[in-house]
């Protein structure tokens, strides 16, 4: 009997053979014996061991990770961030389980945004309690999800609340000097799709974030592409004045719609050579605005 199958089995019966086990007493709660994960759709859960314990026992994160550390079958880390003296225990074994249950659920949110089933698949996007998630990764460990929805409201939030900003896909920067950082991380997402280097974060058009000049120190060009509006013009800015405005070009779409984006240049049908075409012909050093 595997760990969570155990766990679960404190509180209620399982039945059935092979990989799936359903609930006894509540059947819509189905178990992968294989994967270790759980799915309890009446509950609108899904998770492993750990997630059992926080959201169906009641444990808090601590009282969990405990409990689990005696248990000689679980081999989940977890990480530690202190901000501001309070503590958050991020679970890196989340992008897993949310990017499983986004496989159960529809991928329409991003094919709207022009996002294949493999780009869904190598960023392990994913689908959480009505959220759609995208995992971020800094330093080569998992920090945070960016958490998106359409309905009821648009709307775009973090699932840890004391993380702080982040980058996204910061590790091509290791494979280029050549880069673009779009002001989204589904911009980022699409312009990668095509082959394109590019990274993002998580603090908005103009949260950037002066302590990520460290990343950039071997970035030989760098090309800030951000939406169509004050706000983004404004954000880029305050990117090229951190990053050497010798080596930092701005391109806002300007000209198009307001708010006008990257994912909104595919959608009206231009592609990849359009985009570095009119990039290379509009962009602009900052005292050149």
């Amino acid at each position: 009997m595997g760990l969570l199958e155990q766990i679960i089995e404190s509180d209620q019966e399982l039945v059935g053979n092979g990989r799936w086990l359903h609930g006894a007493i509540n059947d819509s709660l189905v178990v992968d014996t294989e994967k270790q994960l759980f799915f309890w759709n009446s509950r609108g859960l899904v998770g492993d061991a750990f997630i059992w314990l926080t959201k169906v026992k009641g444990f808090d994160a601590n009282e969990a990770k405990d409990y689990l550390r005696q248990m000689e079958k679980f081999r989940g880390t977890f990480i530690h961030n202190v901000r501001y003296k309070e503590e958050t225990i991020v679970y890196p074994k989340l992008v897993d389980i949310f990017y499983e249950n986004g496989l159960r659920e529809s991928q329409e949110y991003w094919v709207k945004r022009g996002l294949t089933l493999e780009t869904i698949h190598r960023y392990k996007l994913g689908y959480h309690d009505g959220w759609y998630t995208i995992p971020f990764f800094q330093d080569g460990l998992f920090q945070n999800f960016q958490m998106r929805r359409d309905i009821p409201e648009k709307k775009i939030c973090s699932y840890y609340q004391n993380v702080g900003r982040l980058l996204f896909n910061s590790d091509i920067m290791k494979l280029t000097d050549n880069i673009i950082i779009a002001e989204g991380p589904t911009d980022c997402l699409r312009l990668s799709q095509e082959g394109v280097p590019c990274v993002s974060h998580n603090a908005g058009s103009e949260g950037w974030n002066e302590s990520w000049f460290k990343y950039f120190i071997h970035q030989k060009k760098i090309t800030v592409v951000y939406d169509n509006d004050n706000a983004g013009r404004e954000g880029a800015k305050k990117v090229a004045r951190n990053l050497g405005i010798y080596r930092t070009k701005i391109f806002t779409f300007e000209g198009m719609k307001e708010k006008y984006d990257i994912v909104d240049w595919f959608k009206d049908g231009y592609n990849v050579d359009d985009l570095k075409y009119i990039i290379q012909k509009q962009s602009k050093l900052l005292f050149e605005l």
